[in-house]
Order: C-alpha cells, then sequence, then structure tokens
C-alpha cells in the first residue's frame, strides 16, 4: 500500500509539473508511474495471499484452540 501511495505522490508531482510548463523527459513520467503503481497493487495482492495461506497452514495443523489443564469431572448417566 505505502508503494501505490508514493506513486499517487508522484503522480501529483508529474501532474503539478506539466500545468506549470516544467518539461520532463517524454514518457519517463508515465512509465514509472506505471511500473510503481501496479508494483504496488502486486506487493498488496501477494500480501493478500499469503495471509490467506497462512491461515490455510494454521488450520491444517489441526491443533486444539485451548488446552485444559485438568479433564472435568466425567458426569454419571442419569438413573431412570
Amino acid at each position: 500500500m505505502f508503494t501505490i501511495l508514493l506513486s499517487l505522490i508522484y503522480l501529483a508531482y508529474v501532474l503539478t509539473c506539466f500545468f506549470r510548463g516544467k518539461n520532463l523527459a517524454p514518457g519517463w513520467a508515465s512509465i514509472i508511474f506505471i511500473v510503481t503503481f501496479l508494483g504496488g497493487v502486486q506487493l498488496a495482492f501477494v500480501g493478500i495471499l499469503g495471509e490467506y495461506i497462512a491461515r490455510i497452514f494454521e488450520e491444517v495443523k489441526r491443533r486444539p484452540l485451548y488446552l485444559l489443564k485438568q479433564r472435568p469431572p466425567a458426569e454419571e448417566p442419569a438413573l431412570r
């Protein structure tokens, strides 16, 4: 998400330079913006995928959610 934010800040900088009349190298700004933005999107999706795989891993281990120090006393069956 940080990379996406930086690319948007860079886009704002490039647009302000454009409207103020400063000349930037042709094509440089658009390529850098696209590469950083799409790189940030890829990083975000890899992070989401990592969270998903980590949760699957935790579930597959089949460990109990909690442990008891002692077993509760066994209930006697009701006599009728």
